[in-house]
């Protein structure tokens, strides 16, 4: 049971050495890649450095060297000149190289008695080689480099460090793009944790361009080192520090001096467009020339640089900068080399309408379009490249069948397609790269004209009502002319109405802005709402008196239906004032009861008799 346990606190031991690393917690890991300068901190450093002494040992078992004694600095060791103790005590190493990989270690000496524990740095140097190791190389060649982290880890390789602490070595492009093996152009090959190599054959293109090997520990970037690739035979126009600058047109620039004296009342400033143009002078003894076309747009900072406000196409070309003393030339000519990207369009209107066909043509305006070799010739030589993007920034190929992308020169790239109802407002934007960097870009917005029919203008609608007062032939011509829809934003129901008026509108061209045609149904809902406040009122009176009305028809209607009269004896005298006439003394009639109804024209008036006894006396003469 007890060698069970000895065995499993062996294999714990060996798991934290694993995960923790062989050198102490509070040890120092530094990434840095050759050429470059570093400091090594001293976390144990006393209030004076006198106390302090830097040992260096590169393997574990060779013998440590003294850099730094007593605060003083040894002058016997091979790179004495390029390291230094700054006030905290911590050691700086100038430009560094693979060999001065290693561990470091900060020491305190109090009356030559080692104070504290020790504190450890450990330096790992990223280097870059090639083979062949020519500073340049003939197009068509092939060449490999080399990545190799040098590092010390004590006990174990640098593989086995390398694995267990989660570094990682991986080759980008100037973009900063990982290259990876699949890539038929690059053989990439890690034979170890510690190197990994690039194979590739070298192309005109190439010239200038830049390959780089960077390394993360736990995914965080630590350093990189690049390599560059100079073809032999290949030179530009420009000179070595000549400035290139890139600018959309309509934006400003500013063209620095790279040999400004002290006062700019000694620089001026001339200007070619083309190489055998001649030269024109902006600015004389740090003041402006006044009888050139764009004097207004140009400037002189305090640095002597040159300002160009809003530029257009026809600034492109070359900017020199010479210094002038008494007369007599200064140094060298300091040169600007100035494009400028502009796009232009198939129509010259600012909206068009969907269905149309656009092509949009991106094109850089460049000094070199007009040199003894071509735009393209140049452009293909620097690594400058044109493409169109849209509005999310993803790259368009003629892979989408939407887009019909042409590019005759390095220096024009056009783009065509055709408008959609969904394009309102969308952006493509014009991109030039130089060696895969993003140097400007210029974009093109898609405004659709109202040309609309009247579907589409309520789209959004629910329930649609539309009127038209024109025939069938005249709302045809109307529904592809301008219409006016008129309805609110936010309703559920909305109408469109077709009149005359419309299209007298029409006719004259006159639309709607979005916010003219909301101001008309804030008035029309103004109104409306008046309307209804002053005749419900009346609305209402009306309905109470017709009401009213009807009751008093319904209660004369009643009275001339039913009229019930009841008679217990009716009796009837007539006498004759004649003479020679009888007189009749009674005719008595005696109703039972007499019940009024509304009898038609058919009905038997004797229905209204429940009985009738008539008696008659007769009287002598």
């Amino acid at each position: 049971m007890a060698d069970k346990c000895h065995l499993c606190l062996l294999g714990l031991i060996f798991l934290s050495s694993l995960l923790t690393g062989l050198s102490g917690v509070d040890d120092a890991h530094l990434f840095i890649s050759s050429g470059e300068d570093v400091r090594l901190p001293c976390n144990n450093a006393l209030h004076d450095c006198k106390s302090t002494s830097w040992i260096y040992n590169r393997f574990r078992h060779t013998e440590t060297v003294e850099l730094i004694t007593g605060g003083r600095k040894k002058t016997d060791t091979e790179r004495h000149e390029r390291l230094s103790l700054e006030s905290d005590c911590s050691l700086n190493i100038k430009s560094v190289t693979e060999e001065d990989y290693g561990l470091y270690f900060c020491r305190q000496y109090v009356n030559n008695q080692h104070q504290g524990t020790d504190a450890r740095v450990y330096l790992h140097v990223l280097h870059v080689s090639s083979s062949p190791s020519q500073t340049e190389i003939s197009a068509g060649l092939s060449v490999t480099l080399f990545c190799q982290l040098y590092s010390s880890s004590a006990r174990v390789s640098c593989d086995d460090g390398i694995r267990s602490e989660g570094i990682d070595l991986f080759w980008v492009n100037q973009a900063g793009v990982k290259l990876m093996r699949s890539d038929s152009r690059y053989q990439i090959s890690a034979p170890g944790h510690c190197i990994i190599s690039l194979k590739t054959t070298i192309l005109n293109e190439d010239h200038n361009r830049e390959w780089r090997c960077n390394i993360t520990h736990r995914d965080q970037l630590q350093t990189s080192v690049s390599y560059t690739v100079k073809i032999s035979g290949v030179s530009g126009l420009s000179g070595v520090d000549d400035a290139h600058v890139f600018i959309s047109s309509g934006e400003d620039v500013r063209l620095p001096c790279n040999n400004a004296l002290p006062d700019c009342n000694s620089t001026t400033w001339n200007y070619n467009r083309f190489s055998y143009s001649s030269a024109v002078e902006l600015f004389a003894g740090g003041r402006k020339k006044k009888h050139i076309e764009r004097h207004e747009r140009l400037s002189l900072e305090s640095d002597c640089s040159l300002n160009i406000k809003s530029v257009t196409k026809e600034d492109c070309g070359s900017y020199i900068c010479r210094q002038y003393v008494n007369g007599q030339q200064q140094g060298t000519d300091a040169r600007v080399y100035l494009h400028v990207l502009h796009v232009s369009s198939s129509t010259s209107q600012t909206e068009i309408s969907a269905g149309l066909s656009l092509t949009l043509f991106c094109q850089l305006y460049s000094y070199s379009s007009y040199a003894r070799i071509s735009c393209g010739d140049w452009i293909r030589s620097g690594g400058i490249y044109l493409f169109w993007v849209n509005q999310a920034g993803v790259k368009l190929t003629n892979s989408d069948s939407r887009y019909q992308i042409s590019a005759p020169d390095h220096c024009y790239i056009s783009l065509k397609t055709t408008i959609l109802n969904e394009d309102e407002i969308r952006e493509w934007r014009c991109g030039g790269n130089h060696r895969d960097q993003l140097k400007t870009s210029v974009s093109y917005t898609v405004k659709i004209s109202d040309q609309a029919d009247l579907t589409t203008a309520v789209t959004n609608s629910q329930h649609r009502s539309t009127t038209n007062t024109d025939d069938t032939e005249d709302q045809t011509d109307l529904t592809h002319s301008s219409l006016i829809p008129v309805y609110s934003t936010n309703s559920q129901h909305r109408t469109t109405t077709n009149t005359h008026e419309t299209e007298d509108q029409t006719k004259t061209g006159t639309a709607l802005t979005p916010a003219e045609t909301s101001t008309q149904v804030i008035v029309i809902v103004i109104v409306v709402g008046v309307s209804v406040v002053l005749l419900l009122p009346a609305l209402i009176l009306w309905l109470i008196r017709k009401k009213r009305a009807d009751v008093r028809r319904e209660t004369d209607d009643s009275v001339e239906k039913t009229d019930d009269v009841t008679y217990t004896e009716v009796t009837v005298c007539r006498k004759n004032r004649a003479k020679k006439n009888k007189v009749r003394c009674d005719d008595k009639v005696t109703y039972a009861s007499i019940r009024g109804t509304k009898a038609g024209a058919q009905e038997n008036c004797s229905q209204l008799y429940a009985s009738v006894n008539k008696n008659h006396h007769k009287s002598d003469k």
